[in-house]
């Protein structure tokens, strides 16, 4: 038992997958909360001065022209912008849709009309070509207007909701958690079951209680086997084909792939992580003749010839993770956009 304590994953990755989801649920709720909130919000009046993006406010229009501008935003959504004044001498720049330009024009007797919408900045790229409009500079645009609009085309529900996001992000990131979770559930008792067919089970877990202490808490070797601490890892050193290391981060990786395709990976640290990586190697080399040390394309290559590359986990890892990511990319967008 002590044997499977060591080599099992940590089941920090469910509490963390846990939280996530928790996290998601609070947000998920306090999203819904929020967005009932501004669908139920009215508009105040716009007071001059006290201009804020993202604030819901209203005119009392009494004219308005033909549209100014005409553009094409990124995300290939085609904005139209009119200049609209009020019974105070005030001239806004306003947003509306096509329906609402129509039904506007269509009551010129029953000024003013009341125009509501959500205050939104300007796009810097957008302020040469109204002030071209206008017949003036951008800054003297800016100091009559304002860097604002009136969208008349938005309501606060179409606001980004921050809530919503945050329930979304952590919702992928549990979700991603979580199966990394079962993947490393799955790699534990498929270790055992593969020990356990080859009636060397008793004869491991006997080994680990006569091996030399952890090298900086990640690796542990026997006379006949090496365990990986949180790693799934409980192999006979014969079984390894290929080893090497490499320094990635501050920190030393050691790979053993093995006959069944595997890649298992041993991170160590310290200041001699270079000295127990080589440990490692040369224990390997010392009870398998027949193993490949070091990182060569050469090495790759053999390895290639006794394990095919769909059997080997380091090509399955990939394609498997950039499948999972793309989905999960997919749904974020989904998510997002509802």
């Amino acid at each position: 038992m002590e044997m499977r304590r060591y080599i099992r994953h940590s089941n920090g990755w469910w509490w963390l997958a846990a939280v996530c989801m928790a996290i998601a649920v609070c947000c998920a709720v306090k999203a819904a909360q929020v967005q009932k909130d501004r669908e139920a919000m009215a508009p105040a009046p716009l007071v001059v001065g006290e201009e804020r993006a993202g604030d819901y406010r209203y005119i009392d229009a009494v004219y308005m022209t033909d549209w100014v501008y005409r553009v094409t935003d990124r995300s290939g959504r085609k904005k139209i912008f009119y200049f609209a004044g009020d019974a105070d001498g005030y001239v806004y720049l306003v947003r509306l849709g096509d329906g609402q330009y129509a039904a506007f024009a269509a009551m010129p007797d029953e000024l003013p009309v009341r125009l509501a919408g959500v205050l939104c900045t300007v796009p810097k790229a957008y302020l040469p070509d109204l002030a071209e409009v206008d017949g003036s500079t951008v800054e003297e645009y800016v100091d009559y207007y304002g860097d604002y609009c009136i969208d008349a085309a938005m309501t606060p529900a179409d606001l980004n909701n921050g809530f919503r996001t945050g329930a979304v992000s952590a919702f992928t990131v549990g979700v991603i958690l979580l199966f990394q979770s079962a993947v490393f559930s799955v790699q534990f008792r498929k270790e055992l079951r593969r020990l356990e067919e080859k009636g060397m089970l008793e004869r491991a877990e006997y080994a680990f209680q006569n091996a030399r202490g952890d090298l900086h808490g990640n690796v542990r070797l026997s006379d006949t086997f090496i365990y990986g601490r949180h790693a799934a890892l409980a192999r006979p050193l014969t079984d390894v084909l290929w080893v090497y290391w490499q320094e990635k981060s501050g920190a030393v990786d050691v790979h053993l792939l093995t006959a069944d395709g595997r890649d298992c990976m041993l991170r160590l640290s310290g200041q001699t992580a270079r000295r127990n990586a080589e440990e490692i190697l040369q224990a390997v080399a010392a009870r398998n003749s027949g193993v490949l040390v070091g990182r060569t394309r050469e090495n790759g290559l053999r390895y290639d010839r006794q394990v095919p590359r769909i059997r080997q986990q380091r090509v399955r890892r990939i394609v498997l993770w950039a499948v999972w990511l793309a989905a999960a990319a997919a749904a974020f967008a989904v998510l997002a956009l509802t």
